[in-house]
């Protein structure tokens, strides 16, 4: 599994949340509408751990996975911690996404200090910490 597998199945996990703003997952470029929510998914890998050597050496894969919410800035925190209390559901503590033969584990999700951006958005952030192991011969 490498880490675009892993964001593809957290991405397609917080598809799921009914009334998500339109999300923009990395790469892509965000063209959000003025005045209107939006989204934005970030994956933040970190250095994988060796849990075992040799031929049938295992690997923890872990890291953060970041979901902004971009709301209309003075209009209040009511619909942005909403949402993110929504997107928490959809990937709480515990919950493990699989496709195929791949799993990861989500082992904290958090919401974080908001924060403005410019002059027209309020930003909440909502953070993942996911976890993923794997033969290191994979």
């Amino acid at each position: 599994m490498n880490y675009n597998t892993v964001r593809t199945m957290l991405d397609t996990q917080l598809a799921t949340v009914s009334g998500l703003p339109p999300l923009y997952t990395e790469n892509t470029r965000a063209t959000p509408t003025n005045g209107s929510p939006w989204a934005r998914a970030t994956l933040l890998p970190a250095e994988p751990n060796a849990l075992g050597v040799g031929p049938n050496g295992i690997d923890e894969h872990q890291g953060l996975y970041q979901i902004d919410l971009f709301y209309p800035q003075d209009y209040g925190t009511a619909d942005a911690n909403a949402m993110a209390a929504l997107v928490m559901a959809a990937l709480p503590r515990g919950f493990i996404v699989r496709s195929g033969t791949d799993n990861v584990q989500v082992t904290k999700s958090f919401q974080m200090t908001a924060y403005q951006q410019g002059n027209q958005w309020y930003c909440v952030p909502v953070s993942l910490r996911w976890t993923s192991y794997h033969s290191a011969s994979a």
